[in-house]
């Protein structure tokens, strides 16, 4: 995340969930920043993605949607408000990713990681829970960082790639 570096991520995880009808396993990492004054950010930074099928969606919108089922699924816990605006979440995605196809059982699928550059798209979301239901609200992104991919050498064990840059929405 591109900032508030001097606060460190809390706990990561991966979970299987169904994005775009197609299914994936998502890893992330979490962490609550304190504002001051009782006021905090609700992080998420996806680290991975892989598809269970390779469902042939693109890639951009699979990400963005990914960062909305992360904050609705809320695998780390964060509190839901009963009130309106709510507190702010934030899901973070670098903006270059390399990606390979790897072996699912019979079949291959793509799996999708990080990779070089600096850049970064945060998109803050308004949550609170309204008899129940868990109403999500999307702000304004951002982008912030250098968007620079560069060829990875090996990146992960795999032959050399090319990071690919995505856009933000």
């Amino acid at each position: 995340m591109p900032d508030w570096y001097d606060q460190p991520w809390q706990g990561s995880g991966c979970y299987d969930t169904t994005i775009d009808r197609c299914p994936v396993t998502v890893c992330y990492c979490w962490r609550i920043v304190d504002l001051g004054g009782g006021a905090h950010y609700y992080d998420y930074v996806m680290t991975s993605l892989q598809e269970r099928t390779d469902c042939g969606n693109d890639f951009s919108t699979l990400l963005n949607d990914a960062g909305y089922r992360l904050i609705a699924d809320n695998p780390a816990g964060f509190p839901c408000p009963t009130t309106s605006p709510g507190i702010i979440y934030r899901f973070a995605v670098a903006t270059c990713w390399i990606w390979h196809y790897i072996s699912w059982g019979l079949i291959s699928v793509p799996f999708f990681e990080t990779c070089g550059g600096d850049a970064w798209c945060v998109q803050p979301y308004g949550v609170w829970c309204d008899n129940g239901v868990k109403r999500i609200t999307p702000g304004t992104s951002t982008v912030t960082g250098s968007a620079d991919c560069h060829t990875v050498a090996y990146y992960g064990g795999f032959p050399a790639e090319t990071c690919v840059l995505i856009f933000c929405n």
